[in-house]
């Protein structure tokens, strides 16, 4: 079952390997970099579901990465992987708008365990009058259960709030194996999203794709 898009920054060759392995023999796509310039690359142009940055890496270091990145208003849910085991850099991590830290040497479950943590939505607030908790979108005092589809697709917006997303990503995230699904099938099903979210929610942008905005 495809879980979604992680993408791994880390200078080891070996490791690097053994990590996006076990990642892809558990149901993500991932793609990857092994220094910090080529990361804030692909970082910028492409988007992914997770980031997981070793911190001590050529080029720009993590730091550096998640700073002007965060400043672009890109909210990637983050994990730092790391030798350094100080608390000022455990304290600038988190400051700088890391999900979480995870010291090397680490299990590779364990990673999973927190990946998968991170990916879950709980109880997310759209705008004053509206929710979504757990494939129910609350609106007013109505609450309504969305199909398959349409909480794949919402959960989707939710991770990338404020970012463009071209159709073709949005397709390749919330449809990943199930064969062709052209670009009519994503607007039926934002338009049924529109229709209890609000248009405003979900707005498209020319020639590029979607972008979801939140209230809150």
């Amino acid at each position: 079952m495809y879980k979604g898009r992680l993408f791994l920054l880390e200078d080891d060759p070996l490791l690097h390997h053994m990590v996006a392995e076990f990642l892809e023999q558990s149901g993500f796509e991932v793609r990857g970099a092994y220094d910090g310039d080529r990361a804030l690359e692909i970082l910028n142009q492409e988007v992914f579901d997770l980031w997981l940055l070793d911190i001590q890496v050529p080029g720009l270091d993590s730091f550096e990465t998640l700073q002007v990145l965060r400043q672009s208003h890109i909210n990637t849910p983050t994990i730092f992987i790391s030798v350094l085991k100080d608390m000022v850099s455990l304290k600038k991590a988190f400051h700088l708008g890391a999900s979480d830290y995870l010291k090397k040497p680490f299990d590779l479950e364990e990673l999973l365990i927190r990946i998968e943590r991170l990916l879950i939505i709980q109880k997310v607030t759209i705008n004053e009058d509206c929710f979504y908790e757990q494939g129910r979108l609350f609106r007013q005092d109505q609450s309504f259960i969305l199909s398959a589809k349409e909480k794949q697709l919402l959960e989707f917006f939710l991770h990338h709030k404020n970012q463009i997303l071209p159709n073709d990503q949005i397709i390749a995230n919330v449809w990943s194996y199930e064969g062709s699904v052209d670009h009519s099938t994503l607007r039926t099903h934002i338009k049924n999203l529109r229709k209890l979210l609000g248009k405003e929610h979900i707005q498209n942008v020319k020639g590029l794709g979607y972008c979801f905005k939140a209230c809150v």
